[in-house]
């Protein structure tokens, strides 16, 4: 049984900590199941999170980075396998002979993936744009500005001219346009009410009463069940009923206690958000780093997410209710999460898209009954939605999925709740604990370099930096979050800096991890129980503290060693694919396709794939003394050599040096290729007339399992 919520942060009583909160269904729920105080999404995003944890591939391999793209069009993972024919999670449980149904936003809008993932008992309940304009369920929140759709008035003018198409019956002064032209165009999903209506009229309720009969029906078959709903609340607009909304009434609710960006935090990580009042027609927002939205708007906007979230617990309630009416839940996992998290005003930020541990971070619990030691527990282990895959299936004893998933099970936490590492299914960092990895893109212009408090001079500006797009990458571990944004290109072949379009290959293609424009961020979250949503060690970039030099060093290995070294290699590979070509012609295409400038001299090639500089991206002390590039395993047919009596075809050499025969050719420290003696100068001599045809592989001893 499957809960996945829509911008849900860990905004839960019992199980977060958040003592305001009413989550009775939910709290109930965590004191029977195993509850990951540090979990986060791969991308802050719905459809780029979602495309992720439901295929277990990250958002590099699923290409998937906007609400525009579909992994199954555009998916290509570590192996090279497309993503038409990757295995979703639910097509997996489909295909071990479950039955499988879905409700409401799982995919996304107009994305069920229903050929593939839903079994064809009973139809999908579809999600399209239902809790925005269907009938059925009463659409969006009533417009009462007095000039009609905001949204319709701008949608076909100038920004500029915003003021010029209003109503002649409203009167807008010079100021009031001025404001309303900084904010922009708001959505009109920007906004919340809360309305005296029946439950029948609210999309999520339907969502839970067709989960309820999906319940019903699953258990009258002899197959076992994989059920998912997709619950659209706390998403905006916060449309929740009176009676909800008034459960809030005489509670004390708190407002940011860190109402200003991070000090010392790069410009590019902030973005504005601007709302619309759907009772009095206002339009408010945030147009400066240093201005917030006044605490009356702020104070109604939280109070509509806490309802919103409230309202969730209760049709969450319904479903478990049913769960235990016909005696499943002893048979039952259960796992309820967000996609990825939510600003409420903290750092003046407000919604999604962003790096930083509210945005990314997520509620994680899964209940697995016969898995005793996990009942009413937490852990602290580095949790990732991409786990999720391969967690589910070992817990439900599943098959093993035959898909190169980029996450780890779980389980082991299940077993002990203290552990802190697991061995990775893919990408061995030579690390000693668990950590996350998230991502974004931000094209987002700043004269605000790096922002200070205004009673610390505000903001130190820089125009140079107007022009760039950055690719935000970060790493959570158990004491640090470090975030790293990395100018763009530029793409020659547009000649322009822009952002990648939905594209992750081509980002790592442009990203100048070289430049002096990199900006980091570096946070101490060393004594942070996930207990506490504006932790204090968010509040300072410390990425410049002399005393946290070694930390940043390390941090920064590692997200270079993820986000580019190992993802290089995944795209050249794909370039290559059956290309044969010699070790310096292979670096010189690769150089021109991957849009870098390598050097492909011999001797450097030699320095470039040694396994010695490339390994313990984490622990190495020589951090600064990363290659440009790891061309290591690229030129698989220079390990051999041409034999001219045999007229052009390739012939094995003998891998031992001390055989009589002659012996597979390596290069020295200074770049010279050796042979055994008795053929070095044939050797010489054949390098020389095939310029230098040389072994660049780190490793002499590999070989093509077959050649040609």
């Amino acid at each position: 049984m499957y809960f996945v919520i829509d911008d849900l942060r860990p905004q839960l009583n019992k199980a977060y900590g958040q003592e305001y909160m009413i989550t009775p269904n939910i709290d109930k729920l965590s004191e029977s199941a195993l509850t990951f105080r540090h979990a986060y999404s791969q991308e802050a995003l719905c459809l780029p999170s979602r495309s992720s944890f439901l295929t277990g591939r990250r958002p590099f391999y699923t290409n998937v980075m906007s609400i525009s793209k579909r992994f199954r069009k555009v998916g290509k993972d570590s192996s090279g396998k497309l993503g038409k024919d990757w295995i979703s999670m639910p097509q997996h449980f489909k295909e071990d002979g479950y039955l499988t149904l879905g409700a409401g936003k799982i995919f996304h809008m107009k994305s069920y993936d229903k050929w593939y993932s839903w079994s064809k008992d009973k139809d999908y309940f579809r999600f399209e744009q239902s809790w925005m304009n269907s009938t059925k369920f009463a659409g969006p929140c009533p417009d009462k500005t007095g000039f009609g759709s905001y949204y319709d008035i701008i949608e076909n003018i100038e920004k500029n001219k915003i003021c010029e198409s209003l109503n002649d019956t409203r009167i807008i002064s010079e100021e009031e346009c001025n404001r309303l032209n900084q904010l922009g165009k708001p959505s009109t999903t920007n906004t919340w009410c809360v309305l005296d209506e029946p439950n029948e009229n609210f999309y999520d309720h339907g969502v839970a009463s067709e989960l309820i009969k999906n319940l019903e029906y699953a258990s009258t078959t002899s197959k076992p069940f994989f059920l998912m709903a997709g619950f659209v609340r706390p998403h905006l607009p916060f449309r929740v009923p009176k009676r909800i909304w008034d459960m809030y009434e005489n509670k004390t609710l708190p407002l940011p206690r860190n109402p200003l960006p991070p000090k010392y935090s790069p410009g590019t990580a902030w973005k504005e958000a601007e709302f619309y009042d759907a009772l009095s027609g206002d339009i408010y927002g945030t147009t400066n780093i240093s201005t917030t939205i006044d605490d009356a708007r702020q104070y109604d906007l939280r109070r509509a997410y806490y309802a919103s979230v409230t309202w969730i617990d209760e049709q969450v309630g319904r479903v478990l209710d049913t769960l235990d009416a016909l005696n499943l839940t002893n048979d039952t996992v259960v796992i309820f999460h967000g996609d990825h998290g939510f600003f409420l005003g903290e750092q003046n930020r407000w919604k999604k898209v962003a790096n930083s541990e509210i945005a990314t971070r997520v509620p994680l619990i899964i209940r697995a009954p016969w898995m005793a030691d996990s009942i009413n527990k937490t852990t602290n282990i580095i949790a990732e939605l991409v786990d999720v895959y391969s967690t589910l299936a070992d817990l439900a004893g599943a098959k093993i999925p035959t898909d190169k998933l980029d996450g780890t099970s779980l389980v082991p936490a299940f077993n002990n709740t203290d552990i802190l590492t697991l061995s990775t299914v893919n990408e061995k960092l030579n690390i000693s604990e668990k950590v996350a990895y998230s991502e974004t893109e931000s094209n987002i212009i700043r004269n605000c370099e790096i922002f200070r408090a205004p009673n610390d001079g505000g903001c130190m500006g820089n125009q140079k930096l107007k022009n760039i797009v950055w690719s935000g990458y970060t790493v959570r571990s158990q004491g640090w979050r470090y975030m790293v944004w990395v100018p763009h290109g530029p793409d020659k072949k547009k000649n322009k800096n822009k952002p990648s379009g939905g594209s992750f290959g081509k980002r790592v293609k442009l990203d100048n991890w070289e430049s002096k424009y990199l900006l980091e961020e570096l946070y101490d979250h060393r004594n942070d129980t996930g207990m506490d949503l504006e932790y204090k060690g968010q509040n300072t970039n410390l990425v410049n503290d002399v005393n946290y030099e070694k930390e940043r060093d390390i941090m920064h290995a590692m997200a270079k060693k993820h986000f580019y070294e190992l993802r290089l290699q995944h795209e050249v590979t794909w370039f290559l694919g059956k290309k044969n070509w010699s070790c310096i012609k292979t670096c010189e295409a690769v150089s021109k396709y991957m849009n870098k400038r390598f050097d492909c001299n011999l001797r450097e090639l030699r320095s470039v794939t040694s396994e010695d500089t490339m390994s313990g991206a984490a622990t190495s002390a020589g951090v600064n003394k990363y290659p440009s590039a790891n061309m290591n395993g690229l030129c698989r047919k220079d390990n051999i050599k041409r034999d001219s009596k045999k007229k052009g075809k390739w012939t094995k050499y003998n891998r031992k040096r001390n055989n009589k025969k002659d012996a597979s050719p390596f290069i020295d420290k200074d770049g010279d290729c050796i042979y055994s003696k008795k053929s070095r100068a044939t050797c010489e001599a054949k390098n020389r007339n095939a310029q230098r045809f040389c072994p660049c592989s780190g490793n002499p001893n590999v070989m093509p399992s077959k050649i040609k």
